[in-house]
């Protein structure tokens, strides 16, 4: 069996697209409750950075969120993968 290097990667870009698209589709759901939170504690607004002081609620939602994003892009990824067939 050959593996067909043009599904596996375009497989994973679709993948990658689908947890980005999955990332960026949280922060309108709980982005304003981080807001508040990081308000609270005199820190600006949501950016890249990693702070590590959430409360624990936000950060068992972000936690199921990423492993469910994980869960759909392998998923999708899988589905969209095709083998070479030998002749």
């Amino acid at each position: 069996m050959e593996i067909n290097l043009k599904s596996v990667f375009t497989t994973g870009l679709v993948a990658g697209l689908v947890i980005s698209l999955s990332a960026i589709s949280m922060v309108p759901v709980v982005g304003n409750e981080m807001d508040v939170v990081l308000a609270i504690r005199g820190l600006p607004p949501l950016s890249n950075l990693a702070y590590g002081f959430m409360p624990v609620k936000l950060t068992v939602i972000g936690t199921i969120w990423g492993l469910g994003e994980l869960l759909l892009a392998g998923i999708v990824g899988s589905r969209l993968y095709k083998e070479k067939k030998i002749a």
